[in-house]
């Protein structure tokens, strides 16, 4: 609409959108008072829907301005302004701020988080150093016995009976030390996430047996009772890593002995059904120990952590045996709970999952055998009479023992001197 077009044209005529009750009332208003009238860039889109000069491709944003004519009181001049470009800054200013804004509470975000971790770092560093300093002491400890009951087999004096406690002293600190050893590698390999399992059928009554060998024995020491029960229609086999799930079953039940000083240790196995095709195998390891506060159970299987410094140096621990159990019932595909309480007792229960169509047939009672019988008896190793045997072997210690081994066997072998270290 051209400006001879609109001259002399009531406002309604030329912007019937103007008539509205909001606009209306305040025109009537500054036709009264004589005041000009001021509407904000909003109105374009009821005035006058014309491209920008500035930005011919949107709809043109506009600040109008109707002064009513003095001399003339039924008449107004209406002056609108292009202020596209304004509004385009505006809003553009308006976004950056708000990304500023964003960024910002993104920049505070990681602060808060670099802190959290910086902390964390610092207590993962404390904690290590503390495993190191403790790691120190456990290798330390069963060294010098080992050394200085070697010294004693040197002695021709020694008795018979001192000769053998000797012996028998070295070989349970060399067993401590190879365990000690054992978890170190496995806690590496934890970390650096090479843990791997070898799924096999287990043999439930053998797994039992070798724990009942290994734990009645260590149970009548300590004065405590221990028990093994096996609920009905437990399958005695499944599928699972039989090396690492005894690994987990030694772990709990040596804690359960070196934490109860009184009363009893018991491993409770049985089937549970979670459908027709999957079930879990459960095995509960429950004692009437020194059990565990909350704020214990809060840190029990964080790696190089140990939820009671005191204990540990009073009954000796490294505090990694849980954080690999966890990590191996987890590859297993399933899980360790505990629940405990202070003073009371502590439970472990470890849940694997296995495929009811491979279990075996359903678990009968074990014969319980004389704990003298069973320390005495040991396997029946055929002779290695005649048998060629090459030993490569880098450590010339080892290389020693195994030639007294195989001497004695009767096995005719020849040791790679090539392999050794030098």
């Amino acid at each position: 609409m051209s400006a001879h077009e609109i001259f002399g044209r009531t406002l309604a005529d030329c912007f019937p959108e103007l008539d509205r009750p909001t606009f209306k009332s305040r025109i009537e208003d500054g036709f009264q008072s004589g005041c000009p009238v001021t509407f904000s860039s909003a109105i374009h889109r009821f005035v006058l829907r014309a491209r920008s000069a500035f930005s011919p491709d949107v709809l043109m944003c506009q600040d109008a301005l109707l002064m009513p004519l003095r001399d003339h009181p039924d008449h107004a001049m209406l002056v609108i302004t292009d202020v596209t470009r304004r509004v385009q800054e505006s809003n553009a200013l308006r976004k950056e701020r708000t990304k500023l804004k964003l960024f910002a509470e993104e920049l505070r975000r990681q602060a808060e988080a670099l802190k959290v971790a910086e902390a964390n770092a610092l207590q993962a560093n404390r904690a290590k150093s503390e495993f190191l300093a403790n790691v120190s002491h456990e290798i330390r400890t069963p060294m010098t016995a080992i050394l200085g009951f070697a010294d004693v087999l040197n002695d021709f004096e020694v008795s018979a009976e001192e000769r053998a406690n000797a012996i028998g002293t070295i070989r349970a600190n060399g067993e401590h030390l190879l365990q000690l050893i054992n978890d170190i590698l496995d806690i590496s390999k934890i970390e650096a996430g090479r843990l791997e399992m070898e799924v096999a059928p287990c043999r439930l009554p053998e797994l039992i047996d070798d724990l009942s060998k290994l734990f009645t024995p260590r149970a009548q020491q300590r004065g405590i009772a221990f028990d093994i029960k096996i609920a009905p229609f437990t399958p005695t086999v499944f599928d699972t890593d039989p090396l690492r799930l005894k690994q987990v079953l030694i772990n709990l039940l040596s804690n359960a002995m070196k934490f109860t000083d009184s009363g009893s240790v018991e491993l409770s196995v049985s089937l549970i059904a979670d459908g027709a095709e999957r079930a879990t195998m459960q095995f509960e390891v429950a004692d009437s120990g020194i059990g565990m506060t909350d704020n214990q159970l809060a840190r029990l299987f964080q790696a190089f952590v140990q939820v009671d410094t005191s204990a540990a140096r009073r009954i000796h621990g490294t505090g990694l045996g849980l954080v690999i159990s966890k990590r191996i019932c987890e590859l297993l595909g399933g899980g360790i709970a505990v629940r405990s309480q202070s003073k009371v007792g502590t439970r472990f229960i470890v849940s694997l999952p296995v495929d009811v169509s491979r279990l075996g047939s359903q678990a009968v009672p074990l014969a319980k055998k004389d704990s003298a019988e069973s320390s005495t008896t040991g396997p029946n190793i055929a002779s290695l009479t005649g048998v060629k045997v090459l030993v490569a072997e880098d450590g010339l210690d080892n290389q020693k023992l195994l030639s007294f081994r195989l001497r004695k066997e009767g096995a005719d072998f020849t040791i790679d001197r090539k392999s050794t270290r030098l």
